[in-house]
C-alpha cells in the first residue's frame, strides 16, 4: 500500500513505483479522506490516477465509478454528503484536463504527464465542507484497491462562524418552540448553519425561512451529555440581502418533560460565503 499522504505531495507522476501514488488494500468499498483543516466553499476537485500499463498492476481504470463527496464532519455515511459531479468516468474526454490550472497565481502551467491528465468534477455552488472523501463502491463480497496519485481541491475558506444562541420562546411537556435571529453582515451567496439542541429532542420543525434539514446526528458535548446537530443551509432559490436577518423558528418534538427549562443552550454556528 502507498500512505494517504502520497496523494497529496504536489507531485502528479502517475508511475506507481516512482514513489508519489497513494493505495489503499484490497477491500470493499476502498476510500480516501482529505481534511482541509476549516470549513471551505469546495468548487472543484482534480485527481490524477496511475498511468495505464503501469508495472504495478494498476491502472487508470482502477478510478471508474470512484466518486467524489463533500462533508462538513468526519462521520463516514455518505447518504448525508454532497456529491461533487457523478461517478468518475476513466473513458470520458480530458483533452481540456491537460492543462492544470494553478487558481492560486492566476497562471496555467503544463502537467508532467499530459498522456494521463487529471480527472475533473465540478462541485455546485453551495458545497461547504471541511471533509472530502473519495469512494469506490464494489459489489457485494468483491475487493479492490483504489489507487490516487494526486488529488487537488479548490474553493475558497469560510469565514469564522459567527456564535449564536436561540432563544426559547414557548415550552410544554411534550416540546419547546425555539427562535434565531441570524444578522446577515456582508454580501452573501450561501449559508450553513449548525444547531445544538439538547439530547431530549427527537424531532424538529423549521418555520420561517426556506431552509433543508440536511443532516441529523447525535452529537457528544462536554460534561459526558449528548445532544443532537442538526445542519441546515439555504434554500436553493433564496438567499436574504446584506443588513438584513434570518429568522427561524424551531418547533421540537421531545422525549422527556423540560417544563423546568433546558440544562443546556440551544447554540449555533452560522458560516455565510
Amino acid at each position: 500500500m502507498g500512505p494517504a499522504s502520497l496523494a497529496i505531495d504536489d507531485g502528479v507522476d502517475s508511475v506507481f513505483e516512482n514513489g508519489s501514488c497513494s493505495v489503499t488494500g484490497d477491500v470493499e468499498d476502498p476510500w480516501f479522506r482529505l481534511d482541509f483543516g476549516a470549513m471551505y466553499n469546495v468548487q472543484s476537485v482534480y485527481i490524477w490516477g496511475v498511468a495505464n500499463n503501469d508495472t504495478s498492476g494498476l491502472d487508470y481504470d482502477d478510478l471508474d465509478g470512484a466518486q467524489v463527496f463533500v462533508s462538513a464532519y468526519d462521520r463516514m455515511n455518505f447518504n448525508q454528503m454532497t456529491e461533487c459531479g457523478g461517478p468518475l468516468n476513466t473513458t470520458e474526454p480530458r483533452d481540456l484536463q491537460y492543462l492544470w490550472p494553478f487558481i492560486n497565481y492566476g497562471l496555467i502551467y503544463p502537467t508532467p504527464n499530459p498522456s494521463i491528465g487529471p480527472n475533473y468534477r465540478e462541485c455546485a455552488p453551495d458545497t461547504m465542507g471541511r471533509y472530502l472523501y473519495i469512494r469506490l463502491n464494489t459489489a457485494p463480497g468483491e475487493t479492490k484497491a483504489l489507487p490516487i496519485c494526486e488529488v487537488r481541491a479548490y474553493g475558497k475558506p469560510l469565514a469564522p462562524p459567527l456564535r449564536l444562541r436561540a432563544k426559547v420562546y414557548s415550552s410544554w411537556r411534550g416540546g419547546f418552540i425555539a427562535d434565531l435571529t441570524i444578522p446577515i453582515n456582508g454580501e452573501i451567496n450561501g449559508w450553513h448553519l449548525e444547531v445544538e439542541f439538547p439530547r431530549q429532542v427527537f424531532e424538529l420543525e423549521i418555520i420561517g425561512c426556506e431552509a433543508v434539514v440536511v443532516q441529523k446526528m447525535k452529537l457528544d458535548l462536554p460534561g459526558k451529555q449528548t445532544g443532537t446537530k442538526y445542519v441546515l443551509r439555504n434554500g436553493p432559490d433564496e438567499l436574504p440581502e446584506m443588513g438584513s436577518k434570518v429568522q427561524i423558528r424551531f418547533v421540537a418534538k421531545v422525549f422527556k418533560n423540560i417544563k423546568r427549562g433546558l440544562k443546556r443552550p440551544i447554540q449555533a454556528d452560522f458560516y455565510q460565503f
